[in-house]
C-alpha cells in the first residue's frame, strides 16, 4: 500500500478515484461543488450499513474511536462522497486516518480534518453494484469519528448489505495491538515518537489473523494502559476498565457485550505495567498482577462464557533491557501461572502463547513493524489451528 495520504476540502480542488476492474486510478484537478444536486445523502443510521467493532449509534450519526472499526456497505450509482465530523484536534499525533476499498481495489488512505465534512472518493465509476469498506486505522488516544453517511448519485442507493463470517475474533491489549508505528520503519533513533499517519491497524497482528481465519474482527486496545499500571504509572483506564467502554475512558457510552459474542479472545497485555516499573513507578508484585489478570479472566468469562481465550506475551520485552530486570522471564511466568490455574479449575479454554521477541527493523518508538506483525500472525494462526476451535 502507498503512502498517499488524501486529504479532501471543500471548495478546493479534489483528486477523483476513478475505479476500474480491481484498481484506483487518481485523476487530478477535479471540482466538487459544496451542494451537489446531483448527490443524495444516505444517512448512517439505513440498516444496509454494517459495522463491525465498538460503535455507539446516535440519531443520525455512529460514534467510534478503536482500531479497526469498519464499516460495510453495498451501493449502485458512479459517484460516492463519505460523510465524516473528525473530533482528534489534528497534528502529528492526533489525526484520524481511514482506510477506504471498492470494490476490494486498491485501498486509499484518508486523513480526516475537523473542518472538512464531506470527502469526494470516486467519480466515473461504473453503475454497479460496488462494495465499500471504510476501516479505522488509528487508535482511540488520536480521536473519536463521528460516521454521518454517504452521498450517492442521485435515483441510486444501498443494496443488500455483505454476509459477515460466523466465526468471531476479539483481540484486547496495547499499542502492539493497536499497530503503533507499524507502517513505517525507523533506520535511527528509535525514541522517534507517535505519528498517527504511522499507525495501520489493518496490518496489524490481529487484522491479519482474522482475515486468515475468516473471521470478524474486533480490536478493543489502547496505547499505554495495563492490567495493574499504565505506562505511566497511572491505574485509571486500565484494560478491565475499557473493556466495558464502547468509547474509552467515556462511562456513559458503556458497551453492550450481546452485541457481540466472540468465539476466541486474545489478550496481550503486560508490558506497559513492566513499563510503569522500569521508569520507577514501582516493582510489579507477582501475586498482585497474577491475581488482577485472574479477575480480569473471571470478568470476561462472565460476559463469554463459551468463548476460548489466549493469554499472550510479547513481542516487545526482553530480559536484557534493564539490565537485570528479567522482564521477559518474569511475565512469561506470571501469564503461563495464570493461564495454568484456570486450568485447575476446570477451563479447558484458556491458553498461554508466547509471541518470540522482535527483532529489527523496527517502527517507531521500538514498536513492531508490519513484518514482525505478520510473523506473529503467522505463529497465531498455526496455534489455532491447532486448537480446533472451528
Amino acid at each position: 500500500m502507498g503512502k498517499n495520504y488524501l486529504v479532501m476540502k471543500l471548495k478546493v480542488r479534489f483528486n477523483s478515484i476513478l475505479t476500474t476492474l480491481a484498481f484506483l486510478i487518481v485523476l487530478p484537478q477535479i471540482i466538487q461543488a459544496e451542494n451537489e444536486p446531483s448527490m443524495v445523502k444516505v444517512a448512517a443510521n439505513n440498516p444496509n450499513f454494517l459495522y463491525v467493532g465498538r460503535v455507539v449509534k446516535e440519531m443520525n450519526k455512529v460514534v467510534f474511536s478503536y482500531p479497526g472499526v469498519t464499516i460495510l456497505a453495498n451501493f449502485e450509482g458512479d459517484a460516492l462522497d463519505l460523510l465524516f465530523n473528525e473530533l482528534g484536534i489534528g497534528g502529528n499525533e492526533h489525526t484520524n486516518y481511514l482506510q477506504i476499498t471498492i470494490d476490494k481495489g486498491s485501498p486509499i488512505v484518508l486523513a480526516l480534518q475537523s473542518d472538512v465534512a464531506v470527502y469526494q472518493i470516486a467519480r466515473n465509476l461504473s453503475k454497479g453494484p460496488h462494495s465499500l469498506e471504510i476501516f479505522k486505522r488509528t487508535e482511540s488516544s488520536v480521536g473519536t469519528v463521528e460516521f454521518l453517511g454517504i452521498r450517492l448519485s442521485k435515483g441510486f442507493g444501498l443494496v443488500a448489505p455483505p454476509i459477515l463470517p460466523n466465526r468471531k475474533m476479539l483481540f484486547i491489549g496495547n499499542s502492539i495491538t493497536c499497530g503503533f508505528g507499524n507502517d513505517t520503519i525507523i533506520p535511527g533513533n528509535l525514541n522517534s515518537g507517535f505519528r498517527s499517519k504511522n499507525e495501520n491497524n489493518y496490518n496489524a497482528y490481529g487484522a491479519i489473523t482474522a482475515r486468515a481465519l475468516e473471521a470478524q474482527y474486533v480490536a478493543v486496545a489502547y496505547s499505554g494502559r495495563g492490567i495493574t499500571k499504565n505506562y505511566d504509572g497511572s491505574s485509571t483506564g486500565l484494560a478491565p476498565t475499557f473493556f466495558h467502554e464502547a468509547i474509552p475512558d467515556r462511562e456513559e457510552y458503556a458497551w453492550k457485550h450481546a452485541l457481540y459474542v466472540p468465539d476466541v479472545i486474545l489478550i496481550n497485555l503486560g508490558t506497559n505495567d513492566f513499563s510503569a516499573e522500569r521508569q520507577g513507578f514501582g516493582k510489579i508484585d507477582s501475586a498482585a498482577f497474577v491475581g488482577s489478570y485472574l479477575d480480569f479472566i473471571a470478568d470476561i468469562k462472565k460476559q463469554y462464557p463459551n468463548a476460548t481465550l489466549i493469554c499472550a506475551v510479547g513481542c516487545m520485552m526482553s530480559d536484557w533491557y534493564p539490565a537485570g530486570a528479567k522482564h521477559w522471564t518474569r511475565i512469561q511466568n506470571y501469564v503461563q501461572s495464570v493461564a495454568k490455574q484456570r486450568n485447575k479449575m476446570g477451563d479447558t479454554k484458556i491458553h498461554y502463547l508466547k509471541f518470540d521477541p522482535q527483532n529489527p527493523p523496527y517502527g517507531e518508538d521500538w514498536h513492531p513493524s508490519t513484518a514482525t506483525h505478520q510473523k506473529m500472525a503467522t505463529t497465531l494462526v498455526h496455534f489455532i489451528k491447532q486448537l480446533n476451535i472451528w
